[in-house]
């Protein structure tokens, strides 16, 4: 028996390791949905009337200019909120990093020769010689959520995934309504962008989120096998302590 439980701990060690790797492949996406070859789509909004809300000690107020929907292959994403120390991360808890148009159309994003990156709100690319990438067509998206249901879904996206997000380009004012420190700073302002060629601070378009969907998702065998392989090797490795106490 114990023989046997060692086979499987290694067996699921090893799918663990290699769709930790293979779940967030984007590279390996080949089927690219017609929505996410077109342009965002952005209109003026019918009201500028305030979104207002409090979370987590401060006093948001939200000045919607456009709507915006934007249909993408996810290529990167990072969670402010598990690391920031700032406590405004709560309602900017993740930044997305979204490739569309030609850049699917051709097929660049899946060369070697291009990649992605994220750090302190921006979202960086890098490519060699010999392909094109149109920069245009790349954005970083901070994610506003005031929704536990969408927060939800946003937290279940993986990098590869195509998806739908709808919502509101805004302009933020967070007031403090507590006392002030380093994490928690009186006042701050974020403007959002509004047009797809400018590059950085201040380029990426703050999305205040009413609707995320998952047009396709990416990778969903190495997804389903990661998360079963996690949870397998929890149940062997909780079974041989409970042995041990016993």
């Amino acid at each position: 028996m114990n023989k046997c439980r060692s086979y499987l701990f290694v067996i699921l060690l090893l799918i663990y390791g290699i769709t930790f790797f293979t779940r967030n492949d984007y590279r390996g996406v080949t089927d690219i949905v017609p929505a996410a070859t077109q342009a965002p789509l952005q209109k003026p909004t019918a009201s500028q009337k305030p979104i207002v809300f409090t979370k987590d000690g401060y006093a948001y107020e939200l000045t919607p200019l456009f709507n915006y929907t934007v249909n993408a292959l996810l290529v990167h994403k990072l969670n402010y909120k598990s690391f920031s120390i700032y406590k405004y991360a709560s309602a900017f808890p993740m930044d997305v990093s979204l490739v569309w148009g030609s850049n699917l159309a051709t097929k660049v994003y899946q060369s070697k020769k291009l990649r992605f990156w994220q750090d302190g709100r921006f979202t960086y690319w890098q490519y060699e010689a010999g392909i094109e990438v149109n920069s245009t067509e790349i954005a970083n998206e901070h994610l506003i959520v005031n929704n536990q249901a969408i927060e939800q879904k946003m937290n279940s996206l993986n990098v590869g995934d195509q998806v739908k997000i709808k919502g509101q380009l805004v302009n933020v004012t967070a007031i403090n309504t507590g006392p002030v420190s380093i994490d928690k700073p009186r006042l701050y302002k974020w403007q959002t962008s509004t047009v797809r060629n400018d590059t950085g601070a201040g380029a990426c378009e703050i999305i205040y989120v009413e609707d995320i969907e998952i047009l396709k998702k990416g990778n969903p065998v190495s997804c389903v096998l990661f998360k079963l392989s996690f949870y397998g090797l929890v149940l062997l490795v909780s079974w041989f302590v409970i042995e041990l106490f016993i």
